[in-house]
């Protein structure tokens, strides 16, 4: 038996294991093969020592091979035995060579994980009933055992223990969201966009019988409309805004104010302090902002701005209050398509009749999605136009928890999860918060681990100091200097990051970041998918095609989802899934639902009353179960605490999980945290 917490991995036809944590394997277990791959020298030689070893115990695994793996450039080595039942190899009588010692990372221990021990002999193998193939593979259907104790509960995965963490019965309390719908009907929120000019307000319509979001801005008289067609076409031709360089003149407000006066001034425009002001301001808007919808795009609580047409209303999407129609409109199709045309130019790129699509990102990082569509060819109701708003105030999880998203409880299992390298996938539907839940649980890293994360498009904000952010670049023509996302996360392995995060796992990406979990670099990536079974076929088929063995290399899987609850729609973690092991025979992986979302009474609760993270945590520290429980209730309280404090911002939340990790007694003591008073959970 081998504990394994070393950059490597192992595996065989029937399952595999990621050497990144501490688990336990028998060598008797494999049928066929045993594969190690690494990029660390060192860790190479260890490897052939236990290979060595390995030959000693059983000396069928006659056939070694080193292989060079091309993409990694790393080096591996195969092991293949001759026969095909190993058990019935008589023990190989050891001797001093055996006495050989491997790295921390290989350190034998126990299968009880009290303490280490030498390598067992063939004779101390225990004796483990082999379990029936498994047509739902999960915990709840795999043979368990059950310790003196009762305090681990052990499942058999292809004939080799597996052990989980039991979970005390006060953590398994359900837990309702901390969340409550807003009456809408009430609803009159006014505040400002532009100040003094612009300004929202949210109410509920009689009319339309739903909340509706009113873009408040200065009234122009017929006259006063007239001045500024006027006035614009002065400054247009005063100045070349064909080439859209306005930044290069300095703050290019202040450069379209002085040319606003100037024409005011120069062509004798008879206007008042009122007048000028209110003009200035559309001169503003339309030149250096993105005309009508300039407004919304200031405002720090939309995520989308959408628009299907000429003389329709533009629809947003409010964190609070979801979706709603607006008084913002373009009023024919020329104004809207001459607007297309300035979206491109703003992203770098081209828009013509014959390349109608538009894809890009604004100079602030919104992405920009549009279709031209002047014939109405590929559109029926004319030119249209999404942007999916970048925020320089993203949510954190204190927004997540307010909102009912995920609670405390689950927040702080995944903080623990994270500060111990556990690679984590969020998987969703379109819209459903896998970014946002991406940026939030990144917080959670330590603040003085290295991170590299790779994006189509900059939406990520961190705090850390030592944060690389890469962002994909596409080519010109023939893809002539493109650099995709394959091209970053390649180069990025070689940079020794402490955690990889991803942005969207779509192509052939996904196998190097799965390759780098695998060798011991935790990731944190997003992918969409609806379930467990289309996430493993899409990451197991073109034109992803992973190897199910290195589906392994994953610790935990999340799902969010869509949800309407008393006429809001609100965003929630459906499920908690913990990868157990694979199933090679089949391809499919062997995981315990942990916790998931009831919609029926918006609560959360524990599914299964047993976590194979939480126990492979315990092995690695080794620490008592106690200490894990109690270190789970206190950062739970200390994110309630800043729930209930109202720290959101995502450098101030980064601020208090930093203190946490570096004087967790003092900011306990700090907020009020009585272990006492917390023994029941909170």
């Amino acid at each position: 038996m081998f504990s394994r917490i070393s950059p490597v991995t192992i595996w065989d036809d029937s399952y595999c294991f990621s050497l990144a944590h501490r688990e336990i394997i028998s060598l008797y277990g494999y049928k066929t093969h045993m594969h190690f791959f690494t990029v660390d020298p060192r860790m190479l030689r260890a490897a052939r020592r236990l290979l060595k070893k390995a030959a000693k115990l059983a000396p069928e695994l006659t056939s070694v091979e080193i292989a060079d793996d091309s993409l990694l450039d790393d080096v591996s080595i195969s092991a293949v035995p001759t026969l095909e039942d190993p058990s019935s190899v008589a023990p190989a009588d050891q001797d001093a060579g055996d006495n050989v010692l491997l790295p921390a990372e290989l350190v034998p221990v126990d299968v009880s994980g009290s303490k280490p021990a030498a390598v067992a002999p063939q004779s101390s193998v225990p004796d483990v009933e082999p379990i029936m193939v498994m047509d739902e593979l999960t915990v709840d259907d795999v043979s368990k055992t059950t310790d003196q104790t009762g305090s681990q509960g052990d499942m058999l995965v292809n004939n080799a223990p597996v052990a989980l963490h039991v979970l005390p019965e006060d953590l398994r309390s359900a837990v309702p969201a901390e969340w409550s719908p807003p009456d809408f009907r009430s609803v009159d929120e006014r505040y400002p966009l532009i100040p003094p000019h612009a300004s929202a307000h949210i109410h509920w319509s009689d009319e339309e019988d739903a909340l509706f979001y009113e873009v408040e801005e200065p009234p122009l008289t017929k006259e006063e409309r007239d001045l500024l067609d006027r006035i614009r076409s002065l400054i247009i031709d005063l100045i070349d805004v064909s080439a859209y360089d306005l930044t290069k003149r300095g703050d290019p407000k202040e450069y379209m104010r002085r040319k606003f006066e100037e024409v005011v001034d120069d062509y004798g425009f008879d206007l008042n302090a009122s007048q000028r002001q209110k003009l200035a301001y559309y001169i503003v808007r339309d030149f250096v902002g993105l005309e009508r919808i300039e407004p919304l795009m200031q405002d720090p609580n939309l995520e989308d701005i959408s628009c299907i047409g000429p003389g329709i209303p533009i629809y947003v999407y409010h964190r609070r209050y979801g979706s709603m129609k607006t008084n913002v409109r373009f009023d024919s199709a020329e104004e809207l398509n001459r607007f297309i045309v300035k979206l491109a130019q703003m992203c770098g790129r081209h828009v013509s009749v014959a390349n109608p699509l538009l894809e890009g990102a604004l100079p602030d990082g919104s992405r920009v999605q549009a279709t031209y569509a002047i014939t109405k060819d590929i559109s029926t109701r004319g030119s249209t136009f999404t942007i999916r708003k970048f925020t320089k105030d993203p949510l954190t999880i204190t927004d997540l928890i307010h909102y009912g998203t995920i609670p405390p409880l689950f927040a702080a299992y995944l903080w623990l999860a994270i500060e111990h390298r556990q690679s984590i996938l969020i998987s969703g539907g379109t819209a459903t918060g896998k970014t946002t839940l991406l940026n939030a649980l990144s917080l959670f890293i330590p603040p003085e681990a290295k991170i590299v994360s790779i994006e189509d498009t900059p939406e990520l904000r961190l705090p850390h100091e030592h944060w690389v952010q890469k962002i994909a670049r596409e080519g010109g023509e023939e893809g002539a200097g493109a650099v995709t996302m394959f091209d970053l996360l390649k180069a990025a392995l070689r940079e020794r990051p402490d955690y990889i995060v991803v942005g969207e796992v779509r192509g052939k990406e996904a196998y190097v970041l799965f390759q780098g979990m695998a060798t011991g670099h935790p990731g944190l990536a997003t992918i969409h998918s609806e379930d467990m079974d289309t996430l493993v076929d899409r990451l197991t088929t073109p034109p992803i095609s992973l190897p199910a063995s290195l589906l392994h290399a994953l610790d935990i899987v999340l799902f969010m989802g869509h949800a309407r609850i008393r006429g809001v729609d609100v965003r929630r973690l459906r499920e908690i899934h913990e990868v157990v092991s694979v199933d090679l025979k089949n391809g499919r992986p062997i995981t315990n639902l942990l916790g998931r979302w009831v919609p029926a009474d918006d609560k959360f609760e524990f599914k299964s009353d047993k976590s194979y993270i939480l126990e492979k945590i315990i092995q690695l520290r080794g620490v008592s179960a106690e200490s894990v429980w109690g270190e789970l209730r206190r950062r739970a309280y200390v994110l309630k605490w800043m729930h209930e404090h109202n720290i959101r911002y995502y450098r101030d939340v980064g601020k208090i999980i930093a203190r946490y990790y570096k004087e967790p007694e003092a900011l306990l003591e700090e907020i009020g945290y009585a272990e006492a008073d917390n023994q029941t959970g909170i």
